[in-house]
C-alpha cells in the first residue's frame, strides 16, 4: 500500500482518520459512521489495522488530524461570509483529483476563490 496522508485540519494532527466510500464499510466494526450519504468516516484502530492487512477500500482517503470548532463558531463563521454553504457531492470526495477538488467545489456553486476576496457579507 501506498499513498498519501492528507493535512485534515490543526486539531489533532496525531490522529489518522479514514474516508471511504460507504460500500466498503468493514462489517462488524465499531466507530464507522456515515458523515453523508456514501461517505464513511472512521479513526478506528481496528480499521487502520484492516486496511494494513491490505484490506484496502477503493478510493481511501488518509487524513492526519481534523478541522473542529467550539460552540457557535463554525454558526458565526458562516454568517461572517468565512464559508460558502453547500450540499455535500462525494463525486468531488472521491473521484475529483484531489489538487482539483477546490477547483471543482467552487465550479459547482458558480463561484470562485475571489468570492473570498470581499470582508461584505453576502458577495461572497
Amino acid at each position: 500500500m501506498s499513498g498519501t496522508v492528507r493535512v485534515g485540519g490543526p486539531v489533532s494532527q496525531e490522529q489518522v482518520w479514514l474516508v471511504y466510500p460507504a460500500e466498503f464499510r468493514f462489517p462488524g466494526i465499531e466507530g464507522q459512521f456515515e458523515v453523508h450519504t456514501g461517505i464513511v468516516a472512521t479513526a478506528s484502530r481496528a480499521v487502520l489495522e484492516l486496511i494494513a492487512e491490505g484490506n484496502i477500500p477503493e478510493n481511501l482517503i488518509c487524513l492526519a488530524g481534523y478541522a473542529g470548532w467550539g460552540p457557535g463558531q463554525l454558526e458565526d463563521e458562516i454568517l461572517r461570509g468565512s464559508w460558502l454553504p453547500t450540499d455535500v457531492d462525494s463525486k468531488i470526495v472521491f473521484e475529483v483529483p484531489p489538487e482539483e477538488c477546490w477547483q471543482e467545489a467552487y465550479a459547482r456553486i458558480g463561484a470562485s476563490p475571489m468570492a473570498f476576496t470581499t470582508r461584505t457579507v453576502g458577495l461572497a
